[in-house]
């Protein structure tokens, strides 16, 4: 009897695992796909952001991606493109500028839902952080 008591627990257990891995695989997958839909959807705001900056000596640009559902699987999908330029101004000082678009998924493509900048100390040391910069 408890032989059979523990093999229908072990049992539930490895169900449940294996339903778990499974949504986690489904979920790494879909926001794979909808990383990548963004990207190429978003080219365009990237470039026209970045074309001014680059006439700038030591110009470099490094863009950063991030998708996610309003609910781990199910729900709106929602993402963000952050854009940080580095260049040198006049001085031989390394700037830093930075652009996020956010976007929401209706199904079949994103529209983008809001746009800001910035140039403060946090946009400062969120783009070292992307560039590799000590902070």
């Amino acid at each position: 009897m408890k032989s059979i008591k523990f093999r229908t627990r072990q049992g539930f257990l490895i169900v449940l695992l294996v339903i778990v891995t499974g949504m986690w695989a489904y979920s790494g997958a879909e926001n794979a796909r909808l990383r990548r839909s963004l990207e190429a959807t978003s080219q365009s705001q990237v470039r026209t952001y970045t074309d001014s900056f680059m006439t700038y000596p030591g110009a470099n640009v490094v863009t950063r991606v991030t998708t996610a559902h309003e609910y781990v699987l199910f729900g709106t999908a929602t993402g963000k493109v952050e854009i940080y330029l580095k260049y040198r101004n006049s001085d031989g000082l390394d700037q830093f500028s930075g652009m996020e678009l956010g976007y929401a998924h209706d199904g079949k493509t994103w529209v983008m839902t809001d746009s800001a900048s910035c140039h403060g100390p946090e946009c400062v040391s969120r783009g070292k952080q992307l560039f590799g910069d000590p902070i």
